[in-house]
């Protein structure tokens, strides 16, 4: 089973991508601007906007347990990314 972390390079999804990897998981993570800096996970880049399915990269005929660490895009912060 994969682990996916939607938001895995900010705050706290870096730690989960970290604990997810130290305790042998299979992990993948998303990032907006740059991927983290653990090296057993598949990083990839996602933009939650543009409609991209989030299981594009991943292993097939798995279902992924999905985390979601980033915080939510509002009309307030949409124009920052």
């Amino acid at each position: 089973m994969t682990i996916l972390i939607v938001g895995g390079s900010g705050f706290l999804g870096a730690e989960l991508v970290r604990q997810a990897a130290a305790g042998g998981r299979t992990t993948a993570a998303t990032f907006a601007t740059r991927p983290g800096t653990t090296p057993e996970v598949a990083w990839h880049a996602l933009d939650l906007r543009d409609g991209r399915p989030v299981r594009e990269g991943l292993p097939r005929g798995q279902e992924p347990v999905g985390v979601r660490s980033c915080k939510p895009i509002t009309r307030s912060n949409s124009r920052r990314w």
